[in-house]
């Protein structure tokens, strides 16, 4: 018989031995439902004929099989929870959207520097860079469209601010074929986007920004060649870069490292071997290394379409250090479980307070905080 943790009835069933068991042995087995809840079994044999029969009965056991899942999480494009599960007497795994710690006394997401409000879409500060996305509100987390965008640390995947002397930020020209028959030095495969302000030499000196966290790799300072002065800053571990071109200054050195966000130079119109051989504007490349080790040029709208919703913020590509990983350590009956989602377990290792050290009996199996063993338990125990 099935109850409720709240011992409420919930379902029975029964299985009767045959005629065959009146001269051998008869294995009889009953093969229960799965239950999706918490709760209690009361298993027991009985002889309840009417007639005067003796029934011997015995090896008699109950097989417990626990589903190999610990704990599943689905979420909302903003991070909200639902149709959450987590396997009873298992330590819940609060590393979750994002890879973030859930602070559940507070109700947010911990992202280091920042909390995080996953009901609201909004953040418990304000963006470091708000003052450049003016048309958003400080306080907003990705864009406030988090399927095309990661907010890990309130920076932008724009290479400049979004106006400069009361002109707006736009792409004049999208990654792709294009047609420039009317301009003898453009290409018609444009590897990358051409950023300005305004028109003509609106721009000229507007702030240029790194989209991502990295070190520079190669300056150029030399005006000559279609790109003009340029800076190529490329990801710590080598798998992407970003290029510069037409710039009017630089601002950093071979070598340096740069922060997303960080002002690397301005806007100019170099190339050819003048300080204003073309228009004035920003031309923006992504390269990412292929499978033989080149760096090639990548879309940055990744080919969802030419719209600025769609530029890709190559700071989600950068890979956190493996010190970070090694901060937290799990228990071998976490590291040998099944994650919802493929989620890893961590745990802070070595805290007297956390019940996934508790005591076990001599078989190993889980005692409560009392040293008690826990009647037959209907609900998921964690693995052994």
């Amino acid at each position: 018989m099935y109850f409720h943790v709240d011992m409420n009835f919930i379902t029975s069933g029964f299985k009767q031995i045959s005629t065959a068991a009146q001269f051998q042995k008869e294995l009889v087995q009953l093969d229960l439902p799965v239950m999706l809840q918490d709760g209690y079994v009361m298993a027991y044999v009985s002889n309840e004929s009417d007639e005067l029969n003796y029934v011997h009965f015995d090896d008699f056991a109950v097989t417990h099989s626990k589903t190999p899942i610990v704990q599943v999480d689905d979420y909302y494009p903003f991070g909200l929870t639902f149709n959450s599960f987590t396997r009873s007497y298992s330590e819940p795994q609060k590393y979750k959207y994002n890879g973030k710690e859930e602070q559940e006394e507070w109700g947010v997401i911990d992202y280091g520097a920042r909390m995080y409000m996953a009901d609201i879409g909004r953040w418990g500060v304000v963006d470091p860079l708000a003052e450049y996305m003016r048309r958003h509100s400080p306080y907003n987390f990705s864009f406030d469209n988090p399927i095309n965008f990661i907010d890990f640390d309130g920076m932008i995947p724009w290479p400049v601010r979004e106006k400069f002397n009361n002109f707006s930020r736009r792409v004049a020209s999208w990654f792709g074929p294009r047609n420039v028959k009317d301009d003898p030095y453009a290409s018609k495969n444009h590897k990358g986007l051409d950023i300005n302000f305004g028109s003509k030499f609106d721009d000229y000196g507007a702030p240029v920004l790194s989209t991502h966290d990295g070190v520079v790799h190669d300056v150029k300072e030399s005006t000559s060649g279609d790109e003009g002065r340029q800076i190529v800053i490329r990801a710590k571990d080598g798998t992407f870069q970003t290029v510069y071109m037409h710039l009017k200054s630089i601002k950093v050195k071979v070598g340096d490292e740069v922060k997303e966000g960080q002002e690397i130079g301005e806007i100019g119109a170099s190339a050819r071997g003048s300080e204003k051989g073309t228009a004035s504007h920003l031309h923006y490349e992504i390269h990412k290394k292929n499978s033989e080790g080149v760096m090639v040029p990548y879309n940055p709208t990744e080919g969802n379409g030419d719209s600025e919703e769609n530029i890709v913020d190559p700071q989600k590509w950068i890979k956190k250090p493996q010190g970070v990983l090694e901060t937290y350590s799990a228990p071998e009956w976490a590291k040998e479980s099944i994650i919802g989602a493929h989620i890893y377990f961590f745990f802070t290792g070595n805290d007297s307070g956390l019940s996934d050290q508790t005591n076990n009996d001599r078989n190993g199996r889980r005692l409560d905080m009392n040293g008690r063993k826990p009647m037959f338990w209907m609900g998921d125990e964690k693995s052994e």
